[in-house]
């Protein structure tokens, strides 16, 4: 779906460093960053701290660095390598995470120095305070899909990833993360059920086991104004007709974080308890063909038409 609907020059932005320069031209909530470490010294960011190596990492987080800071890689998925650092010690050397958890700055700075990714150091986004009461300090944010039609940029469909204890991330995770998944009308913003695993099976959460939160009848804050951000985002991105959004909710507001040029569907389909496919994205694959069809080679492009007549998704 996402080969057919989006143009291969703008999976770049699946890296979240060209993402961000793109979110910056045209005005849009992002996380600040304050360093990129990277050994080979490729990317610039004006203002950024570029750091290349185990002892720059150490200077930085020792006396440069503006806690809280949420360090990811720039190619992350499903909140791999991901964490919130609320501060350091200096007297023990060490990092102390938004969890609670600490860890030796030394073998922090040697462990990113002994991968090949590209590493952002954020600026820690907050929650609000209603989200803090349900979920704590850990940011919750919702996964949007959103597709260009005939008629723009519509939504398709959208869930609520809701952190759990200790974890520093909300990815799901098919459940085995611990953390929830809300679904959400997207109408009205409302959270129309919450499920997680239970006994390796996904099943049906009425409250948050941290907080004793019900979830019945609560609305996602400033739904209305993620949306008309999301509206106004998707109509820049021109080579994407199929577009997956995440958007953290803060106490500044909605922040978009990244786009998922490959976006997982199993989310929307565990939080909202049905399938995928919808008349929304048919239309979505419908208004993209033809462009996709014109990328092909003439061989390819010949035999398509009789392939589309197998093709479970029309």
């Amino acid at each position: 779906m996402h080969i057919r609907c989006n143009k291969k020059q703008w999976f770049m932005l699946h890296y979240k460093i060209p993402f961000t320069q793109f979110m910056m031209g045209g005005g849009f909530p992002i996380p600040k960053i304050h360093a990129i470490y990277d050994k080979n010294s490729t990317y610039y960011l004006p203002g950024v701290a570029a750091l290349s190596n185990e002892i720059a990492v150490i200077e930085y987080l020792t006396n440069q660095a503006v806690y809280p800071l949420f360090i990811k890689p720039d190619d992350g998925m499903l909140g791999e390598g991901a964490s919130g650092v609320q501060g350091y010690d200096k007297q023990s050397r060490e990092l102390i995470y938004i969890n609670g958890d600490r860890e030796p700055l030394d073998s922090f700075a040697h462990k990113i120095d002994q991968q090949p990714k590209t590493i952002l150091f954020q600026a820690l986004l907050r929650p609000g305070k209603i989200l803090a009461s349900i979920c704590g300090q850990a940011i919750s944010s919702l996964r949007v899909t959103t597709g260009r039609t005939a008629k723009g940029i519509e939504i398709i469909s959208a869930c609520w990833r809701i952190p759990v204890g200790k974890n520093m991330t909300d990815n799901f995770c098919h459940g085995v993360s611990g953390n929830l998944l809300g679904g959400i009308d997207i109408e009205t913003g409302r959270v129309t059920q919450v499920y997680g695993r239970k006994d390796s099976k996904i099943s049906l959460v009425t409250c948050h086991p941290d907080s004793g939160y019900l979830f019945e009848g609560f609305i996602i804050p400033n739904w209305e104004r993620i949306v008309e951000t999301l509206m106004l985002a998707g109509r820049t991105m021109i080579g994407l007709n199929l577009q997956n959004w995440d958007v953290a909710l803060t106490d500044q507001g909605p922040i978009i974080t990244e786009i998922n040029v490959f976006g997982d569907m199993d989310v929307h389909q565990y939080a909202n308890r049905q399938g995928f496919r919808s008349s929304k994205l048919e239309e979505v694959l419908a208004y993209s063909y033809r462009s996709y069809l014109s990328e092909l080679s003439w061989i390819t492009r010949k035999i398509t038409p009789f392939l589309k007549k197998f093709d479970s998704l029309r």
